[in-house]
């Protein structure tokens, strides 16, 4: 959000020796490492299932959880895979 709201900051981030390298490749490419992509749908979906079944006893909050983790992988499962 505060990306290029500080000059100091987007030029932190663009040279930052791990970061870095993913955030240029997306702003020229618009696409995401497969190994990118697995890693973070994996999360996402390990995180909102621990919070649908363990944190959660209403189960609308739990459909809540497996619906949002549903749109944030079709969202991320949208963008190209980038090939080295």
């Amino acid at each position: 959000l505060w990306f290029r709201g500080s000059p100091r900051l987007y030029k932190w981030l663009l040279n930052h020796k791990r970061l870095g390298p993913y955030i240029r490749n997306f702003m020229e490419n618009k696409a995401i490492p497969l190994r990118v992509k697995v890693i973070s749908v994996s999360l996402v979906w390990l995180t909102l299932l621990y919070c649908s079944f363990f944190m959660s006893g209403n189960i609308w909050l739990a459909s809540l959880f497996i619906v949002l983790a549903i749109g944030i992988t079709w969202h991320i499962l949208s963008y190209k895979t980038l090939s080295k």
